[in-house]
C-alpha cells in the first residue's frame, strides 16, 4: 500500500468532519457514500486506515479479494474513489503530505495516478527539503504539469532570533523558560 497516502491519514487521524455530522441523517448519508465509495473490500483499506471504520462502521469482510497481481490496481481504486467522496464541491478537502523527499516508490505511483480532475475539490499540499529524489523529482514534475494549478513556496530556514521571537510567543512559558530566550 502507498504508506504516505495512508499514513496522512493516520496523522491526521482521518480529521474529516463534515457539516452535520452530529445529525444522525447526516452520519447515515456519509456512511453509505463513503461505503459506496470504498466498495466490497472495503474492509481492507479499513486494515490500512483502521480510523476509517469510523467513518464507515464496520464493515463486512471480503468476501472475494482481488488475486495478488490486481491488489495494487485495486487498492489504487478504493483510495481514489474514497478521496473523490471526501473531496466534494460541498466539502473540500485539504491532503498534508510531510517530508515528502522520503515519498515511497508506491505512494508515488498512487500520486501519479490522480488526474487532474481529482484536484478539482482537493487541496494538496507537499512539504518537502530541497533533496533529490527519483520519486519526489517525479512527484514535482506532475504538479509542475498541472501548470497554473501548481504554486510553488520557498521557505527558509527561520533564524535564531525569528525562533526566539517565535517561542517567547508562546503563551505557556514560565519565567525561567522566558528568561533563557533572551
Amino acid at each position: 500500500p502507498p504508506p504516505a497516502i495512508c499514513g496522512s491519514f493516520h496523522c491526521s487521524g482521518l480529521a474529516v468532519c463534515p457539516p452535520g455530522w452530529r445529525n444522525p441523517e447526516q452520519v447515515h448519508q456519509w456512511r453509505q457514500l463513503l461505503r459506496e465509495a470504498i466498495g466490497h473490500s472495503g474492509d481492507m483499506l479499513v486494515r490500512l486506515i483502521p480510523e476509517l471504520e469510523w467513518l464507515t462502521g464496520e464493515l463486512p469482510a471480503s468476501i472475494n479479494p482481488p488475486p495478488v497481481s490486481e491488489a495494487r490496481r485495486h487498492l489504487h481504486g478504493m483510495l481514489q474513489r474514497l478521496l473523490a467522496a471526501l473531496a466534494r464541491r460541498e466539502q473540500p478537502l485539504l491532503l498534508f503530505l510531510d517530508d515528502v523527499q522520503w515519498l515511497d516508490e508506491e505512494s508515488a505511483i498512487f500520486l501519479a495516478e490522480l488526474a487532474p480532475s481529482s484536484f478539482d475539490h482537493l487541496l494538496l499540499i507537499a512539504a518537502y527539503r530541497p533533496q533529490t529524489s527519483i520519486a519526489l523529482d517525479a512527484l514535482l514534475e506532475q504538479c509542475r504539469s498541472l501548470g497554473a494549478r501548481t504554486r510553488e513556496i520557498a521557505l527558509q530556514p527561520l533564524s535564531p532570533n525569528e525562533i526566539g521571537a517565535l517561542l517567547q510567543a508562546e503563551p505557556g512559558l514560565r519565567d525561567d523558560e522566558q528568561a533563557l530566550l533572551t
